[in-house]
């Protein structure tokens, strides 16, 4: 899921363009896991100012109404990674390689698209480098654990009342759940607005009702909801990482 976390990520090395204080190399790594034993991961290799990038272990909690849009990004400023990324998983090792989206930004995917992995384990990134690109670097970081015991979300919720939503927590305090309820406003042919939630994995969240009368009313609707986990690396020459795994699932409504 690209959520809330992912998009803050994006968005700050967009925003960053913007301004001019001094930049370093920096990448952003991603591991989207879902049911079945399978993950996408993914590397993006830029030259931006420091971020504060979203960590999955600050206290957080609450939802509220936002639209549902995909954040233009724009241009970045690619770093060569090298002609390949080894990425290994407790299934063995795979290759991602540099490919150029419409926009002409570069990322780094593997082929096929996923790949084994068992969720909450670790993996590792082989990053080789490349001269006057990003540096020569190993990087090794836990995955987000799979999500259980979800308690069934309702589509329709009467006038006032909150929705508590409980599942099996991971058990640390190293990961946070996102909950997005998507659903077309009036006329609508797709979902265009949510209700987003973001909370510490305790195994327990509410949603308020006052801001789940659209949802309810709603004739499209649909459900995303992801437990991820952040690190954070200095490397050797002055850049950093920024790892996002998440495990992601879209459950149907309820009554």
């Amino acid at each position: 899921m690209r959520g809330w976390v992912a998009l803050a990520a994006l968005a700050a090395l967009a925003c960053s363009k913007l301004e001019e204080p001094p930049k370093v190399p920096t990448a952003i790594l991603h591991l989207y896991a879902q049911s079945g034993g399978v993950g996408r991961p993914e590397g993006i290799f830029v030259t931006a100012p420091p971020q504060d990038f979203p960590d999955s272990r600050l206290p957080i909690g609450g939802c509220s109404l936002a639209d549902l849009i995909n954040l233009p990004v724009g241009t970045l400023s690619n770093l060569d990674a090298g002609d390949s990324v080894a990425f290994i998983s407790d299934s063995g090792m795979t290759y991602l390689y540099p490919k150029l989206d419409q926009a002409g930004n570069e990322s780094y995917q593997p082929i096929p698209s996923f790949v084994p992995l068992t969720p909450g384990s670790a993996v590792t990134f082989l990053i080789p480098g490349a001269a006057k690109g990003f540096a020569s670097t190993t990087f090794t970081a836990l995955t987000a654990p799979a999500i259980t015991q979800l308690s069934t979300i309702p589509g329709t919720v009467p006038v006032s009342d909150s929705v508590i939503v409980t599942w099996s927590p991971a058990g640390d305090d190293s990961s946070g759940i996102e909950v997005a309820l998507q659903y077309g406003t009036e006329d609508a042919t797709v979902p265009n607005r949510q209700v987003l939630c973001q909370w510490k994995d305790v195994g327990r969240g509410v949603v308020q009702g006052a801001i789940l009368s659209e949802w309810s009313t709603a004739l499209i609707r649909q459900i995303e909801v992801s437990r991820y986990r952040t690190t954070r690396q200095d490397v050797p020459n002055g850049g950093l990482i920024f790892f996002l795994a998440t495990y992601d699932l879209k459950p149907q409504p309820g009554p």
